[in-house]
């Protein structure tokens, strides 16, 4: 299951928001539930909160808050942002829709790769293109020179399962 910094969502629903797809899920860290998180889709920002555990410690919840911003923190510095979100300061949110966009592209590429398809590419050539496409190989080469030709707005590349799981 897709991870970054031991963050997953799971029990993910989507729906149609105001604005845009809206999506719903729980928030796990190291196995364990931990918070919830919601983005309406209605053009405002995602909620997330992190559950108060029944420990009798009542800093808990600024512990696993801080944990969180650690996490964004060294996610953001090994992964910076690029592009048109460069000049903005990563936090939980920008966090958790990274998480989101990696649990869809394992979905697609554990359904190609059911067919042999072990590499995958997800692209974009220009920024005014409204839907990323994506392409599969067989061949890690044949990946590789598509890369290579291209000229590409964004990309993401996987070439196993574990590149799902962002330690």
């Amino acid at each position: 299951m897709a991870s970054i910094k031991g963050y997953e969502l799971k029990n993910v629903k989507t729906f149609q928001g105001r604005e845009w797809r809206g999506i719903q899920g729980s928030i796990y860290h190291n196995g364990k539930k931990v918070g919830w998180y919601s983005d309406p889709g209605d053009g405002g920002m995602a909620d997330i909160d992190l559950y108060l555990p029944k420990e009798k410690d009542g800093n808990q919840r600024a512990e696993r808050e801080q944990q969180l911003a650690a996490a964004v923190k060294k996610y953001y510095t090994e992964y910076p942002l690029r592009g048109e979100y460069a000049r903005l300061a990563p936090d939980a949110e920008l966090f958790f829709g990274a998480l989101i966009q990696l649990s869809q592209d394992e979905k697609i590429y554990k359904k190609v790769s059911q067919n042999g398809y072990g590499h995958i590419v997800f692209y974009r050539k220009n920024k005014n293109e409204p839907n990323e496409s994506y392409i599969a190989f067989r061949d890690k080469g044949a990946m590789e020179e598509f890369i290579e030709r291209g000229e590409f707005e964004e990309m993401r590349r996987y070439d196993s399962a574990e590149d799902f799981v962002i330690r």
